[in-house]
Order: structure tokens, then sequence, then C-alpha cells
């Protein structure tokens, strides 16, 4: 998989690429869409893959609108293939992991 240099360079550059807006608000950002839910959830959605397309979806849509105000995170993202597709997977699984942690402090 990666080692802990290319990780702790991926946190960096995460950092590095919203200088105004941090990762956390391209969390808000998909938080905020509300089909997101409804495409990750596991009742309606049960396929691991197609919620990895779905979330794609939503996350391109996002990274489109953030383009307006900065380019050069879209730059980045497309520029390095391996750097975006492992960027989209951190941003997945950590936004799946809180939307599981709400679901289930909301069920108890």
């Amino acid at each position: 998989m990666f080692n802990i240099v290319y990780i702790a360079l991926l946190l960096f550059f995460i950092l590095s690429l919203f200088p105004n807006r941090s990762s956390e608000d391209v969390f808000r950002r998909l938080d905020k869409s509300e089909g997101i839910y409804r495409a990750l959830d596991p009742k309606i959605n049960p396929s691991q893959e197609t919620q990895k397309l779905a979330f794609e979806t939503y996350f391109r849509e996002i990274l489109e609108d953030m383009i307006d105000t900065n380019f050069d995170i879209y730059q980045k993202l497309s520029d390095d293939t391996e750097f975006g597709n492992l960027f989209r997977q951190v941003m997945f699984n950590n936004f799946q992991k809180d939307l599981s942690d709400r679901r289930d402090r909301n069920a108890g």
C-alpha cells in the first residue's frame, strides 16, 4: 500500500490544497448534500462499489463548485492521479465512518 512518508505528504497536501477552506469544508459540503445519505445508506444501496461511485459523483460536483474559487485544487488532484485517488478514498472513508457513527448514535 502506501508508506508513512507518502501518507504524511498527503496530509500536508490536503491542508495546503485548501488554504481558505480546509478539507473540513469539503466534508461539510458533502454533509449538506442530501442525496448522499440515501446513496450511502446500506439499506438502500448495499453495494460498497456502488456507494463509492455515488460518493465520487458528489465529490466531483463539490470539486467543480470549488473550481470557481480555487482552480489549484482541481489542478493538483487532476495532475497527480495517484494523489487524487488517494485523497478521494480518504474522504470517502472518513465521510462514511462519520455517517455510520451518527447512525449508531441516533439508533441508540
